[in-house]
């Protein structure tokens, strides 16, 4: 009886062991698949710390950025500021393309990562869109094969180029 409850605790030690690594062993971005899958998902649901903290510090002004480009407030006070500019009817014709686009969904997928050498990694993605309205759509066509360089660093694998 006393080896079973010994191995039933071996398993448990072992069980928390893998869970350990997984989540604080590099976790998300442990490799540079699994970086590439995070970055990826975040971008989706436009996790911006998230982002951040999978893009090498080089890169974490565009991220900033990018967070004040999706703030519906920025977002809708610089296109207030654009469209002041324009005569009526062009405000209004303009004004309806900003209410539909406010539909478009953009999806990155992962297609594949190639590691190159022990510390870089190139993710090639695939951009797709949905909802787009049909004056936008030469403009917003899903895209394959965009390149994501990914280097590893003392935190994991974070986009970088």
């Amino acid at each position: 009886m006393p080896w079973i409850l010994g191995g039933v605790g071996a398993l448990v030690v072992i069980g928390v062991v893998v869970v350990l690594i997984t989540t604080m062993g590099g976790g998300s971005n442990g490799t540079a698949k699994d970086a590439a899958d995070s970055y990826a998902a975040a971008i989706n649901a436009k996790d911006f710390d998230k982002v951040r903290s999978l893009t090498c510090a080089e890169h974490h002004d565009e991220i900033d950025d990018m967070r004040k480009l999706y703030d519906p407030e920025t977002m809708s006070a610089e296109i207030e500021k654009q469209l002041e500019k324009l005569p009526a009817e062009a405000r209004k014709e303009a004004q309806k393309s900003i209410d539909a686009a406010k539909n478009v969904t953009i999806t990155l997928a992962v297609d594949n990562v190639v590691e190159k050498t022990d510390t870089t990694a190139e993710a090639s993605v695939s951009i797709k869109y949905a909802n787009v309205p049909d004056d936008m759509k030469a403009l917003m066509k899903d895209k394959s094969g965009t390149k994501i360089p990914f280097k590893k660093t003392d935190d994991g694998w974070v986009a970088c180029d």
